[in-house]
């Protein structure tokens, strides 16, 4: 496969087990906390503040997350659909309610994924073999992630392997907290409207070794700014492999605009101080529901995200699909196109439980190959040296007890 452009789509799966839930892991936790009681009382204290639905929205909402059938990209697609009804009265009141659920998808990944380097480093022996994987090419290996975490570059950096985002070193924002007791500054990396549009992006050439990552559907340190015009993504604080999640970690609790001794409250943004002391806002870019990058459907991150996909992707000869479900339609379509577009082109599909081709996809089944493994297996057998039979037992225990770590994590909202 040397010198063949290698691409690795990811999805949950490829970082499940290193801390991060799945789709069903999310959803206990996410109906976790919006229990029929805690979604009344919070539209109560919502009404006090001058805000909140109407009953008869709740009840709906409540009704939808009481369905088993339902996960709750599910849910948030159903309240999109609703906001852009236009015979739908209460349109407003449910694109809130839709910004505020997804705010809580992204504090959910935060906490977890800000609190759980020690098990992420444990996890590491198998998914060392990213390094084998990469240097099997002297080009770029592209790396297309669907997930919001930072895992792909904290095992990159524990790798040494070089890796590029598409965002300027040189091209910087500073983000401060304007209150006297909170004297944290941040940096961030820039990616303006111009530079999008214009697909210039800080990106690895051929014969570059290293690793492109581009994240298709936002990510928890990458915020939109400037009036929604740029994307920005947080500079890791110091040097050290905890230097993302401390970032992230100083951005979601200690930044923030104070006015006349409170701090403003925004729904799914971040309120700072630039350099002037002037008040601005980052807007969370995590994409989720039913209506990704359909332009009817408002979002922060641009569609431009999806046109890069599209267009980096016939980069590449030779894909790996790792921990996704094939759920999105809009990434399933440009999987077909690519593979429809000439014979050379081939996928593995890297999933334990995955015994058939997905239906949209069977016409291809030439060109595709099922690889019945876990991500860790997977990247174990790119280690250079093979894990020790006490990593191995380690790794055997970790997924044995894994299934209660995620219920206990749902328990706690």
């Amino acid at each position: 496969m040397v010198d063949q452009e290698i691409g690795l789509l990811i999805g949950a799966g490829a970082s499940f087990e290193l801390g991060m839930p799945l789709v069903s892991h999310l959803t206990g936790e996410f109906k976790g906390y919006f229990t029929s009681a805690h979604l009344r009382q919070l539209n109560a204290r919502w009404r006090q503040q001058g805000g909140g639905c109407d009953d008869s929205v709740i009840e709906l909402i409540i009704d939808l997350l009481n369905r088993h059938d339902l996960h709750y990209e599910n849910i948030l697609g159903c309240l999109q659909t609703m906001a852009r009804r236009h015979d739908q009265p209460s349109a407003e009141q449910y694109w809130d309610m839709y910004a505020r659920m997804v705010e809580l998808v992204y504090l959910l990944l935060y906490y977890r994924q800000s609190r759980i380097l020690p098990y992420i480093r444990r996890g590491f022996p198998p998914f060392e073999g990213l390094e084998g994987f990469v240097k099997q090419q002297s080009n770029p290996i592209w790396i297309f992630s669907l997930n919001h975490d930072s895992m792909i570059e904290i095992l990159a950096q524990h790798c040494n392997i070089p890796l590029r985002d598409g965002f300027w070193p040189d091209k910087t924002m500073t983000i401060r907290a304007n209150h006297h007791n909170e004297k944290c500054v941040l940096q961030a990396d820039l990616l303006s409207e111009d530079d999008l549009g214009r697909a210039n992006l800080h990106l690895f050439r051929t014969r570059e070794p290293g690793i492109n990552l581009i994240k298709i559907h936002g990510a928890l340190d990458v915020f939109a700014t400037r009036d929604g015009r740029d994307l920005c993504r947080l500079r890791a604080v110091g040097k050290e492999l905890s230097g993302r999640l401390v970032a992230l970690e100083i951005l979601n609790e200690r930044i923030g605009f104070w006015q006349n001794g409170y701090k403003i409250r925004a729904v799914n943004e971040i309120n700072y101080a630039d350099e002037s002391g002037e008040m601005q806002f980052l807007r969370r870019t995590l994409l989720a529901g039913a209506q990704k990058f359909k332009e009817r459907f408002p979002q922060t991150l641009p569609q431009r995200m999806l046109d890069l996909f599209r267009s980096y992707l016939n980069f590449v000869h030779h894909l790996y699909v790792l921990g996704y479900s094939f759920g999105d339609t809009h990434i399933d379509l440009e999987l077909r196109n690519w593979l429809e577009f000439a014979h050379g082109r081939s996928m593995v599909i890297i999933d334990p439980n995955l015994h058939r081709l997905p239906t949209q996809f069977a016409h291809l089944a030439l060109q595709i190959e099922i690889l019945r493994k876990t991500a860790s297996q997977f990247f174990a057998d790119y280690r250079s040296i093979p894990m020790t039979p006490i990593q191995r037992l380690e790794q055997k225990v970790r997924a044995a007890l894994r299934p209660f770590f995620e219920k206990r994590a749902a328990r706690k909202r």
